[in-house]
């Protein structure tokens, strides 16, 4: 599943509230001190990774995952 890393820094973070059944994407300011470019790089290869790692849950939970990656 993807390439799992812990880490205690870093430039974007994900949360999940919960209480209300939200996601967050945290930014930190070191993320906006980068080029566009790596910025742009950095999150396709997070959404890139998301979308694997949703298509293989939905593979072993036995649904289809017919979804656009191009979105």
């Amino acid at each position: 599943m993807g390439n799992r890393i812990t880490a205690n820094e870093a430039p974007v973070k994900l949360y999940w509230d919960d209480m209300n059944g939200e996601g967050l994407v945290r930014f930190s300011a070191d993320f906006y001190m980068m080029d566009w470019v790596t910025q742009a790089d950095m999150l396709q290869d997070f959404i890139c990774e998301l979308q694997e790692e949703y298509n293989e849950l939905l593979e072993v939970e036995g649904l289809n995952c017919e979804t656009d990656t191009n979105a």
